[in-house]
């Protein structure tokens, strides 16, 4: 965050620069209006309004200059890096705690030292504002799965029986409302979405299946027949466990 801010701060005079001919000025007409910023109507109308909006926040709080058309690039930026680590904690499944978190702080290590990504940071365009949202809306997927679903009825259960999942299509609505190329990471989030349903549909019949065949089990009565029953309901159930798929 500091690396990213101190180009704000040696740069205070520089002049537009990329896009944020673009950007910046339509932010500005958001926040300030036509008299300060010296234009009378959007220069661009190419993405929706989202991420101009984000830009327009600095621009309210500290005026119309490089610091202000950029802070909100920077705070966007180290938000990425920070959910960067999460996301990765998430996904890496170890015992060990100190693994995990060394595989986190690569991960949002090499972000943060990528050269791509300090750039959009430090300017006023939409990239980063993208960039956050899509990785926001992986971790509340990611959370989704990990998480019961809550017990709720009728619409109920379609609009809050998953938070975590609501809040993903929030984000992911957020991202497209940035930039129309917010869309691709859209169907990625529907695509996990729909693969891990049906890995765990084919978990819960083949839990249904094993069930099935251990109340079916014949054989003799007495001592004899209760042994083979309950080995072979155990083999059963073994078998469910060796066939079965974590999702996350």
């Amino acid at each position: 965050g500091f690396r990213r801010a101190d180009n704000i701060r040696r740069c205070l005079d520089a002049e537009l620069v990329f896009d944020e001919i673009f950007y910046a000025q339509n932010a500005c007409l958001l926040a300030a209006g036509p008299d300060v910023c010296g234009v009378a109507e959007p220069l661009s109308n190419a993405h929706p309004p989202l991420g101009q909006r984000l830009i327009a926040i600095g621009i309210a709080i500290s005026g119309y200059d490089p610091f202000g058309w950029r802070i909100a690039s920077v705070v966007a930026g180290v938000l990425t890096v920070s959910l960067t680590y999460l996301l990765a904690r998430l996904v890496i499944r170890t015992e060990s705690a100190l693994l995990a978190a060394a595989g986190a702080t690569l991960a949002s290590g090499l972000l943060a030292i990528d050269i791509l990504h300090l750039v959009q940071s430090r300017i006023a365009m939409l990239d980063v504002f993208l960039a956050m949202f899509v990785v926001a809306a992986f971790v509340a997927v990611v959370l989704d799965l990990r998480a019961v679903p809550r017990e709720r009825r009728g619409m109920g259960q379609w609009l809050f029986g998953r938070p975590w999942r609501l809040l993903a299509g929030v984000l992911i609505g957020c991202a497209v409302a940035v930039k129309w190329s917010g869309v691709y990471s859209a169907v990625g989030v529907v695509l996990l979405i729909v693969v891990a349903e049906v890995i765990a549909l084919q978990e819960r019949l083949s839990a249904e299946e094993a069930l099935h065949r251990v109340a079916d089990l014949g054989g003799g009565g007495g001592r004899e027949g209760e042994d083979r029953r309950a080995a072979e309901g155990a083999d059963a159930l073994a078998e469910l466990q060796v066939g079965g798929a974590e999702v996350v």
